[in-house]
């Protein structure tokens, strides 16, 4: 903890209501286009540490698909070529794991027609777009996630296809070179709603929360459990059904597990927005929170916008006069900031800190209204988290366990983080598992959770023989990341390496590996991952003071080169 803000902590802790009622949002002149039925979602697809902003959706004067490059606060449309579509949902993510944000949309044309795309980022500005073999749905939604631990993006989809196709949820593994394959995973059909990827049960591998409707009224809310070898099991979670909203994963009350925000409308019309607390064994308790309702068409999403460390929430949502942002107090509570959001059927809201200011900002997506973004002027900003440390690695055969201990942060505290890890097979590399985040800085180019959620302990299968580099980022409530901790290697096989390749990169023996054998010795830097190839004066398989002083000989001197066992 960082104890130079000791008295912001006690402020918080207290849950200082004056503090809350200074809070204010200014609502900006919009440069973008008004939309509904559609997505808005912010994302660092250039990599320059601010957040641009996807809008895609139905428009006055048609279907727009937009891309808005934010430099430095002022957002300019970038001159590329999308499919325009209504009814649609987009997500992104590094789908190729080459380190820069891709997007797949699957909607509908104002003209009939449906269509899954998925728009490969290849840089200064420009995007390809590739037919991946799948379905379109409209009146659905799509989230990528690795669910089989292989290291690539994989994603789920729901929504309404063509006759015959009808209700369907699938998910998709991703097999490389974007090939795409249906795993029949035997899901739920539904429409209407939404469909996301999160570990409920923090047991290494990634569960889908779903909510919709089939038709005929019938509304569901579902989880299932991912037991692997893609098999996903029904949990009986009890939560409400309902449709024509949406449902979220995130950890409101920092305790280590993930809780489920959801709203809509039921079979009745009947309108619902609920808190349930993650109780363990796929227990979910309901904590009458103190929010209004939304029903059909609305829209609500969690962030910790008063950097107290909790996840507030936006609502928006037509005729029910309660479009606002709510922030979390304790319990149940929540209290109404009056922050001027415009509600209509049908929109979209997005948390994020455009500006980078250690604030989460907010954007709301409306057709008649326009769509505008609300500036988040907190005087208490947030503070990045710290990284992780304790790192640690073991191999069995293709598999390798990654673990860590908590990170840590001033505002959510120690249970409440969540992780982002990177892999790759050269040093920052992030070609195995892609973090969406710059590996030297540990901006996160997402306004979300990291990608293994609040584990501390993950598994990537099916690796090839060979070296890899590794290392975790520790991510707030309020979407910030932190540096990632020291990088560490782990070995695959039995690779060749040459004698002195102390770091084996492959290009040994050279600056780099003594470097690392002075980190070793004197900065409490991991050891040598191969003893064998670092041995470098052969004295009997350890590595110690005399093996350094024989690398300087040899690098700088006129010693003899490495002589290993």
């Amino acid at each position: 903890m960082k104890t130079s803000n000791l008295l912001a902590v006690l402020l918080i802790s207290l849950g200082s209501f004056g503090a809350a009622n200074a809070q204010t949002f200014t609502q900006l002149g919009s440069v973008f286009d008004g939309m509904s039925f559609g997505t808005v979602d912010w994302g660092d697809y250039d990599g320059d540490g601010d957040l641009d902003l996807l809008l895609i959706g139905d428009a006055t004067g048609g279907d727009i698909a937009r891309l808005y490059r934010n430099d430095n606060g002022s957002f300019m449309p970038v001159a590329d070529t999308f499919q325009a579509a209504t009814d649609n949902s987009a997500a992104w993510g590094d789908f190729d794991n080459d380190g820069d944000l891709d997007f797949i949309m699957s909607y509908q044309l104002a003209s009939d027609g449906e269509g899954t795309i998925l728009y490969r980022n290849d840089g200064n500005d420009q995007f390809t777009a590739l037919d991946i073999s799948v379905p379109g749905l409209s009146q659905g939604y799509v989230d990528w996630g690795d669910f089989d631990n292989d290291g690539d993006l994989d994603f789920v989809i729901m929504g309404s296809g063509s006759f015959p196709l009808g209700n369907v949820t699938r998910v998709y593994r991703n097999d490389g070179a974007g090939v795409f394959t249906d795993i029949n995973a035997g899901l739920m059909g539904l429409r209407r709603g939404t469909v996301e990827w999160g570990d409920f049960d923090n047991d290494g591998d990634l569960d889908i929360l779903q909510e919709g409707t089939a038709g005929f009224s019938l509304t569901r809310t579902l989880l299932y459990r991912n037991d692997g070898g893609g098999t996903f099991t029904l949990v009986p979670a009890g939560l409400k059904g309902v449709y024509d909203g949406q449902a979220h994963w995130g950890d409101y009350d920092r305790d280590g597990d993930l809780d489920i925000l959801i709203d809509g409308s039921d079979s009745t019309t009947d309108r619902f927005t609920i808190v349930y607390r993650n109780d363990g064994s796929g227990t979910f308790t309901n904590i009458n929170a103190t929010l209004p309702v939304a029903g059909e068409g609305s829209s609500i999403a969690w962030g910790d916008c008063d950097n107290d460390g909790d996840l507030d929430v936006a609502i928006t949502s037509a005729g029910t006069g309660f479009n606002d942002v709510y922030r979390y107090l304790s319990d149940s509570t929540y209290a109404q900031l009056n922050v001027p959001l415009l509600g209509i059927c049908c929109g979209s809201l997005a948390w994020g800190d455009y500006d980078s200011d250690n604030d989460l900002d907010l954007v709301s997506a409306q057709l008649l209204t326009g769509t505008t973004l609300y500036r988040n002027d907190i005087s208490t900003k947030n503070t990045p988290p710290s990284p992780p440390d304790g790192l640690q690695s073991t191999v069995d055969g293709s598999t390798a366990t990654l673990s860590w201990q908590e990170g840590s942060d001033l505002e959510t505290g120690l249970a409440g983080l969540s992780y982002n890890l990177r892999v790759g097979t050269t040093p920052g590399g992030v070609d195995i598992v892609s973090p969406m985040s710059n590996p030297s800085t540990g901006y996160h180019y997402l306004a979300d959770m990291g990608n293994v959620f609040e584990n501390k302990t993950w598994k990537v299968v099916g690796l090839t023989e060979g070296t890899y580099y590794w290392s975790v980022q520790s991510i707030d409530n309020n979407f910030t990341g932190s540096l990632f901790a020291g990088e560490q290697i782990f070995v695959v096989g039995s690779p060749e390496y040459v004698c002195g390749d102390v770091n084996l990169d492959g290009e040994g023996p050279d600056i780099a590996d003594l470097i690392y054998l002075v980190d070793y010795m004197f900065a409490d830097g991991p050891p040598p991952p191969m003893i064998s190839v670092a041995d470098v004066n052969n004295s009997g398989g350890n590595v110690d003071i005399s093996d350094l002083i024989y690398f300087v000989d040899f690098m700088f001197g006129s010693g003899p080169a490495p002589s290993c066992a």
